[in-house]
Formats: C-alpha cells, sequence, structure tokens
C-alpha cells in the first residue's frame, strides 16, 4: 500500500492533476493492446498445434512420432564419434636411403 501511495504522489508531480487521467487511459490502453495479442498468439499456437495433431491421425503428441528418428540420430553420432578419434598407429619407418631430420648434421 505504501508503494502505491508512492506512485500516485510521484504521478501527480511529473504529470500535473489535469493529466493524470489521460495518462491513466494511455496506460490502460496499452495494457489491453498487450492481453489482446497474448490472447491472439495463444489462440493461434492452439489452432497450430491441433493442425499438427491432425496432419497425423492416432499420434496425440508430435515427439512420439519422433522419437524413432531421435533414437537413430544418437547412436549414429555414438558410431562416428569412435571413427572420428585419431587411432594410435605405429608411423611406417623412413626408408634406408632417407636422412631423418633428427639425425641431419
Amino acid at each position: 500500500m505504501p508503494d502505491m501511495m508512492f506512485i500516485l504522489i510521484l504521478a501527480l508531480l511529473l504529470f500535473g492533476p489535469k493529466k493524470i487521467p489521460e495518462v491513466a487511459r494511455k496506460i490502460a490502453q496499452f495494457k489491453n493492446l498487450g492481453n489482446d495479442l497474448k490472447a491472439k498468439l495463444q489462440s493461434e499456437f492452439e489452432q497450430l498445434e491441433a493442425e499438427t495433431q491432425n496432419a497425423v491421425p492416432g499420434v496425440t503428441d508430435f515427439r512420439e512420432t519422433l522419437h524413432p528418428l531421435t533414437q537413430l540420430r544418437e547412436e549414429l553420432k555414438a558410431a562416428v564419434s569412435l571413427d572420428v578419434e585419431p587411432q594410435n598407429q605405429p608411423q611406417p619407418d623412413p626408408p634406408a636411403n632417407q636422412k631423418s631430420p633428427t639425425n641431419s648434421q
């Protein structure tokens, strides 16, 4: 309650008694626009979700449909990561007629 009193006194000092109703209307209009936008976006997302569920009959959750593909991707990623690691294979010896860089004088 003390916070509201502080805000009212501050508004009175900043805008004056004649402008406060106009400022309050503008704030209310802005708040209503925000609420309308929120409701519209929510209904659009709900409609999109319903259309997605209707596109694949018998599926209640789209993630259920993608689960086998996600699992396959993880398995492939694991298999590829094994191939990417450097293998510790011995390096072939240089031919006998070539000098090694460490033995050059």
